[in-house]
Parts: C-alpha cells; structure tokens; sequence
C-alpha cells in the first residue's frame, strides 16, 4: 500500500506544516486540540483529539524532511 502524495509545495513547508502539531487544528477539520510536549525526536509525545476521542501519540520514527512516524492509542 502506496501512503505517499505529491504536493506541489518546497519540501521544507511541507515538513514544517506537517510536524508543526500544536497547528493541526487550524488546518486538519476533524483536529479540534493537539499539543506536542518537547522536540519532534524518538520518544517526543504529543496529545490530541479528533471526532472527540483524545488521543496520546508517542514519536517512533524521524527522518527529518522525509517521514514522521507516531503511534498512539486512547
């Protein structure tokens, strides 16, 4: 399963806007509240909601300009 999409856009706004978490309300509909608690780096946690479940996701993976990986649970 491809989970790639081309955005014509400077890489590095994309990376910005992506890991810019605090923000993703004010651009993800369904993202009513996300606060990151320290640096996006292996271990860095963040919390935030959508379709009202709060959500903690821990930072597993960075490779800065290129991917991001998180996982949470409820």
């Amino acid at each position: 399963m491809d989970l790639s999409i081309e955005i014509e856009a400077p890489q590095e706004i994309v990376w910005r806007i992506q890991t810019d978490i605090d923000q993703w309300p004010t651009w993800q509909e369904y993202v009513t509240q996300s606060r990151l608690s320290g640096p996006i780096a292996l271990g860095s946690t963040f919390q935030w909601e959508t379709h009202g479940l709060p959500i903690v996701s821990t930072i597993l993976e960075v490779d800065p300009m290129r991917r991001i990986v998180w996982g949470g649970r409820r």
